[in-house]
């Protein structure tokens, strides 16, 4: 059974468009096999939660999990530790949303460190890492730029 981890989706936000990206990728995931265990790493969630999705005759659980600035970080200064350093290591896949719209700047600094620390970590963890397609950019702060031109790099 195949492990995929979706960064930056819901199935739980406020915000509708979030569900349904995260809703349209389930759909396609398990279009192409049952034989699949999907976790989300949520933005949304505050605590751990677990919600049915149904697609034809078939219900999945699906586990929706809270990120968190410092457990990535714990990862990145190379601690092998923690409930997202399991979440990372049991995934064969890693496909990042972002939330649809987050892999930019113009929210702020906070919010890019939020929505890049798990890429990063996906990428020093050596998983596969694919971002999905969303809104990339702007980026108008140079450092910021250059993390996100060494992250998209890296996975292309």
């Amino acid at each position: 059974m195949k492990k995929i981890l979706i960064i930056g989706g819901s199935l739980q936000s406020a915000n509708m468009g979030i569900n349904a990206l995260t809703k349209g990728l389930l759909n396609g995931i398990y279009g192409i096999s049952k034989d699949v265990r999907v976790k989300l790493l949520s933005y949304t969630v505050k605590e751990k939660c677990s919600m049915q999705f149904r697609i034809d005759d078939k219900c999945f659980t699906i586990e929706e999990i809270p990120s968190s600035v410092w457990e990535n970080i714990k990862i990145l200064s190379r601690r092998r530790s923690g409930y997202l350093y399991s979440l990372f290591s049991e995934a064969d896949l890693i496909l990042d949303l972002s939330a649809g719209d987050s892999f930019t700047d113009i929210y702020g600094l906070r919010r890019y460190i939020y929505t890049s620390l798990p890429k990063l970590v996906a990428i020093v963890m050596k998983k596969k890492l694919i971002l999905m397609p969303q809104t990339i950019g702007p980026f108008n702060n140079r450092i910021i730029k250059a993390v996100s031109r060494y992250i998209i790099k890296i996975v292309i």
